[in-house]
């Protein structure tokens, strides 16, 4: 779901980032899940009570991973071997998913837990590099144990059972997820789309189904029912997203009209009124500077208007609405909307038709601002850069640097990168021996810094 959420760029809209948030809690409720689910059974011929040793053995896990793990890796990145650097980090995975076993505790949580320890490495950006070419090998191997183990004849036997199971998993799953969306303020669309990404049963059911037959929590007749119901429901629930997407693409035309604007004289027109747009507007409402804001979302400016926010139903990239909102007369307009495609064909409607707005454009990425910047943005501002040199220099300030050092430095680095990007435009066509340039470029000028700072120093 995530993949397709991805594909979709429904990521960044508010069910893409509720969805993310509870898939990412379920996967780490699987670990106190596969930790508890033992205790659960009388079953001494499966299971030992784990007591002392199993608390034993995960101490020495948690200790010897943070004393011993990196100066394993550190030592095998120095021989630069890539094949050895993967099978050390296999063979430690696999060690702590058998040391688990033996106290009596699945191997799934070994290794796990395992994982959870190297991504505390430095080295962890260079195993996930080393390991991304097993990852789908072993998924896919995963989900062929997974159909191996159905029985045909016991799907067959009971087919009306597991569609029906498989139909009332998701609606049940689809009508909670709803109304727990619309509790925490989503609008109906959002909560709808929320609860059909949800609707489908986890690939963790599969681990947790498996731990507990060998348990003797669960019969081996019921999971043979189980597994397929979660399995149907995976194939079914992202056929079902791309269907009520295409359903709802469509909605808006025939179920809301886009709001009538008065032309109110407004300096500023805001377009896109998400988690950027609405800093810059809030303050604006604040200073009692005229403006007029314009949200393609119906579910956004529904949450928006709750909180008293004046905001307008309409599509950025339509000139009559763009007229209707005040162009003509306005004196700026911020093009504050994350998509790409449809932040450049705003900026390009804007300067065909009102030559005179300074154009101020959000940007993702250095890419997106040298599109901005074809298209005619007078400023293309990247969202993430003001907060990285914030925290720069909240990092700078804890770490004992003198505060008017910081603001040089931050200073310095502002007016390269942006000298940089500049340079970057003009000779699109040669980033490699720019980059290297304009890294020669930064350390000088740090340099200097560095040098005349010695200088008072001694002075």
């Amino acid at each position: 779901m995530l993949q397709l959420l991805s594909e979709q760029n429904q990521l960044n809209a508010y069910h893409g980032r509720e969805a993310f948030s509870v898939l990412l809690f379920q996967d780490l409720a699987v670990i106190p899940a596969m930790a508890i689910l033992p205790f659960f059974t009388a079953n001494e011929a499966t299971f030992k009570s784990p007591g002392v040793s199993a608390i034993i053995v995960l101490a020495a896990i948690v200790i010897g991973f943070h004393f011993l793990s990196r100066p394993v890796l550190r030592w095998v990145a120095r021989a630069r071997s890539r094949d050895m650097f993967t099978s050390i980090a296999l063979f430690l995975v696999m060690s702590v998913g058998v040391a688990m076993h033996t106290v009596h505790l699945s191997m799934e949580l070994g290794a796990f837990l395992a994982g959870v320890m190297l991504s505390g490495s430095e080295y962890r950006h260079q195993l996930e590099s080393d390991i991304e070419p097993f990852k789908g090998l072993l998924l896919g191997l995963f989900f062929m144990g997974i159909g191996m183990g159905l029985e045909s004849n016991i799907i067959i036997n009971n087919l009306p059972l597991i569609l029906g199971s498989t139909i009332g998993l998701i609606l049940v799953k689809t009508i909670i997820i709803y109304f727990v969306g619309r509790m925490n303020n989503l609008s109906h669309p959002s909560s709808f789309k929320f609860a059909v990404v949800l609707s489908q049963g986890g690939e963790f059911a599969f681990v947790l189904v498996g731990i507990s037959v060998t348990l003797g929590l669960v019969a081996t007749k019921t999971a043979d029912i189980v597994i397929p119901v979660v399995t149907l429901s995976m194939l079914i629930t992202p056929l079902l997203f791309a269907l009520v997407l295409k359903l709802r693409s469509k909605a808006p035309v025939t179920s809301k009209e886009y709001d009538h604007i008065d032309d109110h004289g407004p300096q500023v027109i805001v377009a896109g009124l998400g988690r950027f747009g609405q800093i810059p507007a809030r303050i604006l409402r604040t200073m009692d500077i005229p403006f007029t804001a314009l949200e393609h979302d119906p579910g956004q400016v529904e949450v928006l208007r709750k909180f008293g926010n004046l905001v307008y139903y309409g599509d950025s990239t339509r000139l009559d609405l763009l007229e209707n909102a005040g162009a003509a007369h306005a004196k700026v307009i911020l093009v504050a909307i994350a998509e790409h495609a449809t932040s450049l064909k705003v900026v390009r409607l804007v300067k065909k038709h009102f030559p005179h707005l300074i154009v101020i454009a959000r940007a993702r990425n250095r890419q997106h601002t040298f599109d901005l910047m074809d298209a005619g943005a007078d400023h293309a501002i990247r969202e993430t850069f003001a907060s990285a040199l914030e925290a720069t220099d909240v990092m700078l300030r804890n770490s004992g640097i003198e505060p008017d050092r910081i603001a040089r430095i931050i200073a310095a680095f502002r007016a390269h990168d942006e000298q940089l990007l500049k340079e970057q435009y003009e000779n699109i066509g040669d980033q490699q021996k720019l980059a290297l340039k304009s890294i020669r470029h930064l350390i000088d000028v740090l340099q200097q810094d560095h040098n005349a700072e010695q200088e008072n120093e001694i002075d």
